[in-house]
């Protein structure tokens, strides 16, 4: 699933029903190191689905890597895709 939602957001394509342009690799690269100080050893699916939203959101509005909003609704479809949020 990890390997699969990276594609995503980094690549683009089209999941369960969700289209995801991709973010290209220096925002992509930018948003899981932000990823990587949020989570714990111990973080679940869901941890992770929650830290790259609020990763996103961090980037954008400190303008990380030219992240924008535009780019975090795209980092959401990823996790919607993933069903990352979802209770296992």
């Amino acid at each position: 699933m990890v390997g699969k939602v990276d594609y995503l957001i980094t690549d683009g394509d089209t999941f369960n029903g969700q289209t995801v342009p991709g973010l290209g690799e220096n925002k992509s690269i930018a948003l899981w190191w932000k990823v990587e100080n949020l989570l714990r050893s111990s973080a679940t699916f869901k941890d992770l689905g929650n830290a790259l939203n609020t990763a996103c959101t961090t980037n954008a509005r400190t303008g990380v890597a030219g992240t924008t909003t535009a780019d975090c609704t795209q980092v959401a479809n990823a996790v919607k895709a993933t069903q990352l949020l979802q209770n296992a």
